[in-house]
C-alpha cells in the first residue's frame, strides 16, 4: 500500500513540474523508467490523444490536463505487464480478439479499420501504439492463463450444482444485459467516485466507461453482455436486484478494484426454451473467467509492489 501511495504522489509531482501542451511541438525524451521499460514524452502525448479521441471529447487544455494522470498510469501499467510478458517469453494471443477490438473502436466512428487509421492520423495519433495497448492486454491474459491454468479448472460438481439450482429454483430464469466500469482501488476516493456518478448522470454510462474504466470493455462502452441470475456472484446479484432497468449499482468491491454495473435490459427465459448444454457451457466459461480475473488482479498487484519506477 505504501508503494502504491508513493507512485501516486510521484505521478502528481511529475504532472505539476512537467505540463503538456499538445499544440506545441514536443521533444521526444525518456521521462519515466519502469524496470527495464521506458516511457517517453511522445508516448504520454500519444496516450492522452487516444484517451481524448476515444472518449469523443474536445482537444483542449482542460481535457489534456484531466487525461494526463490517466495516461501516465495506463502507460506504467502497460510497462509493468510488458516486462512480465517478456520475462515469460509470451508471444501468443487471440488475434481474433484484437481484430474485434479494432472493429469496435472503428464502429464508434461509423467507419472500418482503414477509416479509423485515417482518423488517428488526422489527430496526430500513432495507430500502432493504440493497437499495442490492447495487444499487451491480450498477451497478459495469455500469461495469466499460462501461469495459473492448473488453478482455473472448474469443479464439475460445482457446475452441476449451479445448473440444477437454475433448473429447480424457477420455471423462468432472469437474464441481465450488463455494462461495467472498473476502477482500481488505488485510484479511487470519494471525490473521484462522486465525479464518476455525476459524469454518468450528465453524459451517460457508455461515455463514462470510455473515460474512466480500466477494463478492456471500455472500448465498447463497458458492455459485457447477458448473464443469468444464477451465474452472477452473490455480491453482483444483490446490487443488481436493488436497481431498475437503466439504473447503475453502488460500487461493488473486488480484490483491488471496484465495479459499477449498469442494468441495460432484462429478459425472462422459460425453461422449455432453455438449451441446457449451452447454459452448462456458459456456466463453465463464466466461472473460469471469474477465476482468471482474480488471478490477473492478484498477479499484477504483486508485481506493482516490487517494481522500480523512476521519474526522470
Amino acid at each position: 500500500m505504501k508503494i502504491k501511495i508513493l507512485i501516486k504522489l510521484l505521478i502528481s509531482f511529475f504532472i505539476l513540474i512537467k505540463p503538456i501542451n499538445l499544440y506545441a511541438e514536443i521533444k521526444n525524451s525518456i521521462v519515466i523508467k519502469v524496470s527495464n521499460q521506458i516511457i517517453t514524452s511522445v508516448d504520454i502525448e500519444n496516450e492522452i490523444r487516444i484517451l481524448i479521441l476515444t472518449s469523443k471529447e474536445t482537444f483542449n487544455q482542460e481535457n489534456i490536463d484531466q487525461k494526463k494522470p490517466l495516461a501516465i498510469k495506463a502507460l506504467i501499467s502497460k510497462s509493468i505487464k510488458k516486462a512480465e510478458i517478456n520475462k515469460y517469453a509470451i508471444s501468443k494471443y487471440n488475434k481474433q480478439d484484437l481484430d474485434l477490438i479494432e472493429k469496435k473502436a472503428a464502429k464508434q466512428f461509423n467507419t472500418d479499420k482503414n477509416g479509423l487509421k485515417k482518423i488517428f492520423k488526422e489527430n496526430k495519433i500513432n495507430y500502432d501504439s493504440f493497437v499495442d495497448k490492447y495487444k499487451t492486454e491480450l498477451l497478459w491474459n495469455t500469461l495469466v492463463f499460462t501461469i495459473y491454468r492448473n488453478k482455473i479448472e472448474v469443479n464439475p460438481i460445482e457446475v452441476e450444482n449451479t445448473l440444477q439450482k437454475i433448473l429447480k429454483n424457477s420455471k423462468d430464469v432472469r437474464e441481465f444485459m450488463l455494462s461495467e466500469i472498473e476502477i482500481t482501488v488505488k485510484d479511487l476516493n470519494e471525490n473521484k467516485l462522486n465525479e464518476i456518478y455525476r459524469f454518468i448522470e450528465q453524459e451517460g454510462f457508455e461515455k463514462a466507461a470510455k473515460r474512466f474504466s480500466t477494463s478492456l470493455t471500455s472500448i465498447d462502452g463497458g458492455n459485457i453482455g447477458w448473464f443469468s441470475q444464477e451465474i452472477l456472484s452473490k455480491e453482483y446479484l444483490n446490487e443488481i436486484n436493488k436497481i431498475n432497468k437503466g439504473g447503475v449499482t453502488k460500487p461493488i468491491k473486488n480484490l483491488d478494484s471496484i465495479v459499477l454495473l449498469k442494468l441495460n435490459d432484462i429478459k425472462i427465459i422459460n425453461q422449455k426454451n432453455m438449451d441446457v448444454e449451452k447454459l452448462k457451457e456458459k456456466i463453465i466459461l463464466d466461472k473460469k473467467d471469474e477465476k482468471l480475473k482474480l488471478f490477473s488482479r492478484s498477479h499484477y498487484s504483486n508485481l506493482e509492489k516490487k517494481v522500480l519506477i523512476s521519474f526522470l
